[in-house]
Formats: C-alpha cells, sequence, structure tokens
C-alpha cells in the first residue's frame, strides 16, 4: 500500500506574543491546589477559557504586551500601565469580560459585561496609539 502524502502543517493564525500569554494562562490553569492561595477562589475553568479565546484575538502586534494574573475572587485578569495608559481587562467565565480603561489625557472608557467573543474595544486601540 502507497503511503499517502502528509498535509503541511498549517502556520499559526495567532503570533508569538499570543502564544506566550497563552502558555502563561495554562501555567495559571494548571496550578496544584497546594500551590493556590489559601481562602482565595480559583478562577473557574470556563474564565480561562474565555480568556482564551479573549488573548486569541488581542492584537499584540500593535499594542502592549499585558501582565497577566488572577485575583483572589476568580478573576482571570489583565492589565497595561504604559505610556499614561491603564486598561484592567478581567475574566469570570460568564462569557463577558468588564473592563477599565483610562488614557493620557484622563479619559476614561468602561463597561461591564463586554462580549468574550467581541473583537478588542477599539476605543483602547485608540488609547495606546494616541
Amino acid at each position: 500500500m502507497a503511503s499517502q502524502p502528509q498535509a503541511a502543517a498549517r502556520p499559526s493564525r495567532i503570533g508569538k506574543l499570543n502564544r506566550e500569554l497563552l502558555t502563561q494562562l495554562k501555567e495559571f490553569e494548571n496550578t496544584p491546589e497546594e500551590g493556590r492561595w489559601p481562602g482565595a477562589t480559583w478562577p473557574a475553568p470556563q474564565a480561562f477559557r474565555d480568556a482564551e479565546a479573549f488573548v486569541r484575538k488581542l492584537p499584540l502586534d500593535s499594542i502592549p504586551m499585558p501582565d497577566m494574573g488572577l485575583a483572589d475572587d476568580g478573576e482571570v485578569n489583565f492589565l497595561w500601565k504604559k505610556d499614561g495608559v491603564h486598561v484592567d481587562l478581567g475574566f469570570y467565565g460568564t462569557g463577558a469580560c468588564s473592563y477599565f480603561a483610562r488614557g493620557e489625557s484622563g479619559n476614561k472608557i468602561h463597561e461591564e459585561d463586554a462580549l468574550v467573543s467581541d473583537d478588542f474595544p477599539g476605543e483602547i486601540l485608540a488609547l495606546f496609539k494616541s
């Protein structure tokens, strides 16, 4: 029987920085029970899935790399502080995220229930480019 040609590997559609964030996110998610904070609420599996979906669409070729962390109340959080721009964005696993952003001029942008399926808010992208 003749062997079938192997399909060529498809290049990833996400960039290197996105893959770095996805790796960090997976490391957080896989933290063993004994490595977690006592008394804190650990993020729900869906919070990690929502954050993963967000990271896959994050335009890191045009904005700075965020810091990522976990809050004591079960939130997966992304934080940007650069050149007078502050953005705090979080996921609880509800299919939505909340964010607060402040630009160098002091203008504020916030949303409590932005859909994870939406693109990164253009208003926030504009803060990084101003």
